[in-house]
């Protein structure tokens, strides 16, 4: 165990000690404690307790059954998808019925009469993901108790549009000024990556690229790629929905991605020697099958710091393109839209058509 680690990783509060007299030996003896019990933890006491920090053998063999696709692409699926199930429970949904006086996708939702208005989002999930959420659900609990029905309901949502990509292309800028405008309900917050991540209106680009989880759904198993993508099941739900993609070019999105979500070692020279890795293990991966099978492929993406698949945005606009009309989806270039910010997020509000 490289003790550097832990030191990088020490709880930020063990810096954040008041000036005492001897705080710095204070402050030096609280982190000499928590490495001692950080590698008691890892080392000793867990697999005293059957704990395995690391698979063994067995493990790897039942982790290369799951799956041999992945198991040829040098890739392990920590869990089996079950190739008894058929479709999973998204393509199982029935239509919803709409309201036709909301432009948004909604519907009204009688509540359960034994679920207490104070228990109303006591499950949801959202709940501990965000403080936001929290002061969201907090305030629509005290618009159910105002209202005071005897038969309780309340409206549910979906998105009317998707700003669905790429990460470091200014989705966040472009993000703000839509929800400026008046006609626009902004969520909790920007970014739930339900679509994405969060499943196993919505500004989530993760929702364009994120499909490391398809070979989960029963439709998908034992692919070597995936049939059903997120594309797939936002259109099933949400056929009329609007898409904006927001790009820009791959180099620069490539760099400032590596900058901003590396917290070490991101010289100009480790992002090169990174990035050509990176390049040459995909281009490794593409010769064996395919490029679509590999940007997919979430164990040839782990291989390097860099989020190179990122970039290769014609793999996921094709899978949108081919279920979505062209009218449906909007491409923005952040180059166009640094250049002229009044004229792109004008071009926006009329896709919108706000």
């Amino acid at each position: 165990m490289k003790f550097g680690y832990l030191f990088q990783h020490a709880p930020a509060w063990l810096f954040r000690s008041k000036k005492v007299t001897g705080g710095a030996n204070l402050r030096l003896f609280t982190l000499i404690l928590a490495t001692v019990f950080t590698v008691c933890l890892y080392v000793l006491c867990l697999p005293l307790v059957g704990v395995k920090m690391w698979p063994d053998d067995d493990h790897r063999l039942l982790e290369t059954q799951f799956n041999q696709t992945f198991r040829k692409m040098q890739g392990f699926a920590p869990v089996p998808c079950d190739p008894r199930a058929k479709v999973s429970e998204i393509l199982r949904m029935r239509p919803i019925k709409f309201l036709p006086n909301f432009k948004n996708p909604c519907w009204w939702e009688p509540l359960n009469t034994s679920t207490s208005i104070h228990d109303i989002y006591a499950n949801n999930g959202f709940l501990k993901y965000s403080y936001s959420y929290g002061k969201a659900f907090r305030k629509l609990t005290h618009k159910f108790r105002a209202r005071n029905s005897s038969k309780p309901y309340r409206l549910r949502c979906l998105p009317y549009f998707f700003l669905a990509g790429q990460p470091k292309c200014g989705s966040t800028d472009f993000y703000n000024k839509i929800v400026s405008h008046p006609d626009v309900v902004s969520p909790p917050i920007k970014e739930s990556h339900w679509w994405g991540k969060n499943r196993y209106g919505d500004a989530s680009v993760s929702t364009l690229w994120s499909n490391d989880d398809w070979w989960k759904n029963p439709e998908n198993c034992g692919l070597l790629e995936p049939k059903f993508t997120n594309a797939d099941h936002v259109h099933l739900v949400l056929p009329q929905a609007r898409i904006i993609v927001i790009l820009r070019n791959p180099t620069d999105r490539l760099y400032s991605d590596f900058l901003y979500f590396t917290h070490s070692l991101k010289s100009q020279e480790d992002f090169h020697n990174e990035a050509t890795a990176a390049v040459d293990s995909l281009n490794d991966c593409i010769h064996k099958i395919g490029i679509r099978a590999c940007v997919y492929n979430a164990s040839i993406a782990i291989k390097s710091r860099v989020r190179l698949r990122l970039g290769l945005y014609q793999v996921y606009l094709q899978d949108w393109l081919a279920l979505f009309p062209r009218d449906q989806v909007l491409v923005v270039r952040l180059e166009d839209y640094s250049a002229e910010p009044l004229a792109v997020i004008q071009k926006a509000h009329t896709f919108l058509q706000l």
